[in-house]
């Protein structure tokens, strides 16, 4: 029939008792037991023989979270100025514990990482380092949300591309000599 495994074991005086661990249910089949304890008239300890039922557990079918991403959009040409950083949006999700974004290079070869960030907002600032040049990126956006027992789960993410182009200003610069006294 398959192994079985011991998930809770209580002792009460009550004709009833709740299990309150959710998280240690999956779906399956489950048998839960119960013994009478009691004593005799000489204070000896007697545990009567189990009476056992089984029962089933099917979680509920609940769709995970879907990240919406509002900027950068997909495909977008950032020309960095000034500043260089770039604002991450998305659409809140109720489900939300937090999110995710991870910021990766876009390489011939490989992805490398750039940036991650958790966060409880839907945004997130990159400020873009110096080592971090022109160049094709990708960010990936996951919600961290609790399914039904409680457990905290990441979804799939969303992921989006962009570029990075930096504007370099060339201006001539003027020298004004001086003559020493």
């Amino acid at each position: 029939k398959g192994a079985r495994r011991l998930i809770g074991s209580t002792t009460t005086s009550e004709t009833y008792y709740s299990f309150k661990e959710l998280s240690k249910f999956r779906d399956g089949n489950f048998v839960w037991s119960v013994s009478i304890l009691y004593s005799t008239k000489d204070g000896k300890q007697i545990k009567s023989p189990p009476a056992s039922t089984s029962f089933k557990v099917q979680a509920p079918k609940i769709e995970p979270p879907t990240p919406v991403a509002i900027q950068p959009v997909n495909g977008a040409d950032l020309v960095m100025g000034e500043k260089e950083e770039v604002l991450f949006q998305w659409e809140k999700n109720e489900r939300a514990i937090h999110y995710q974004i991870d910021v990766q290079e876009k390489s011939t070869n490989r992805v490398k990482p750039v940036f991650q960030k958790q966060t409880t907002e839907p945004n997130a600032l990159f400020e873009i380092p110096l080592t971090v040049g022109e160049g094709v990126f990708y960010w990936d956006l996951f919600i961290f949300y609790k399914t039904w027992d409680g457990r905290v789960v990441r979804s799939n993410p969303i992921r989006n591309e962009f570029s990075l182009k930096f504007r370099f200003i060339n201006e001539s610069i003027r020298w004004s000599g001086y003559k020493a006294r």
